[in-house]
């Protein structure tokens, strides 16, 4: 069995120790069938060093360079054409002991699992309220998309080829596509990790049209009520045709807000879906 082991890599890491110890795994070692498929962003000199290195004394390994801040959904959109093997392990630096998560996820595998999800294990109180959060976003997303996004924490653990072959022909969805729950006709398995265990997360900080509308309503909505306790202190007549517009307007905003505001997570989630177009180039070295 053929295993591509997929690394975004982000300008915090240190890949040379993370590389140090991944590969000084028992997984890795038992597994002489790895290929190592990286994504790198193309000013990052410290890490692209050591990633050229790595590929010049090792064959099996692939270095992919994007020109600009990429995401994780970036990273896999544009190196699906380079997923070759049986299985993609889909990897994440931020996690220490990404060895034992991949050895669960090809446990799951070798059970006919062709998806495997990797969750965060919650308390019951903890899950509740982010089934509420998912269920809440989700409907959101059924509005602006007539689909659903799931949550998940580290997208997927592992995706079989069969899978990738379907993905593959759908290039515009196949991250919106990886990020479902269930995919119908393929078995789907989950695997608990820590709550507390250091995952990849998305800046939601980045400014999206869906944010700058939403800043903007929620300021106007605060306005207008504060405008709406204004007139009914210091006017003395016609305070109900006022009342009724600006509560018009309160309505109005607070809606407007209320929608973008979830969009910009879900624009977040789906980067690569700008008008921008990130630049891919595949680096090629001799010994």
């Amino acid at each position: 069995m053929n295993i591509d082991c997929f690394f975004p890599v982000y300008k915090k890491d240190d890949i040379k120790k993370y590389l140090t110890n991944f590969k000084a795994s028992e997984f890795f070692k038992n597994n002489s069938n790895i290929n190592l498929i990286f994504v790198c962003e193309t000013s990052d000199e410290n890490n692209l060093k050591i990633l050229k290195q790595e590929i010049k004394t090792n064959k099996k390994s692939v270095l992919l360079t994007l020109n600009k801040t990429f995401t994780y959904n970036d990273a896999f959109k544009y190196a699906i054409d380079y997923f070759k093997a049986d299985v993609v392990l889909l990897g994440d630096t931020s996690v220490g002991k990404i060895d034992l998560v991949f050895e669960k996820c090809l446990d799951k595998y070798k059970k006919n699992a062709s998806v495997v999800h990797i969750v965060k294990k919650q308390t019951k109180f903890k899950n509740f309220f982010q089934t509420i959060i998912h269920s809440i976003y989700n409907f959101f997303i059924k509005v602006f998309t007539d689909k659903i996004d799931r949550l998940n924490v580290i997208s997927l653990g592992l995706i079989d080829k069969n899978v990738l072959d379907v993905l593959k022909t759908l290039p515009n969805k196949c991250c919106f596509l990886k990020n479902t729950k269930n995919l119908l006709g393929f078995e789907t398995r989950t695997i608990y990790i820590p709550p507390k265990t250091e995952t990849y997360k998305l800046n939601f900080k980045i400014k999206t049209s869906s944010l700058v509308t939403a800043i903007v309503s929620g300021v106007l909505n605060i306005a207008f009520i504060i405008m709406l306790i204004m007139l009914n202190c210091f006017v003395p007549n016609g305070r109900a045709i006022y009342n009724i517009i600006v509560a018009l307007f309160i309505i109005f905003s607070l809606s407007i807000f209320t929608t973008t505001l979830p969009k910009h997570f879900f624009d977040i989630r789906n980067y690569w879906n700008r008008e921008e177009t990130l630049e891919l180039k595949e680096i090629k070295l001799t010994k």
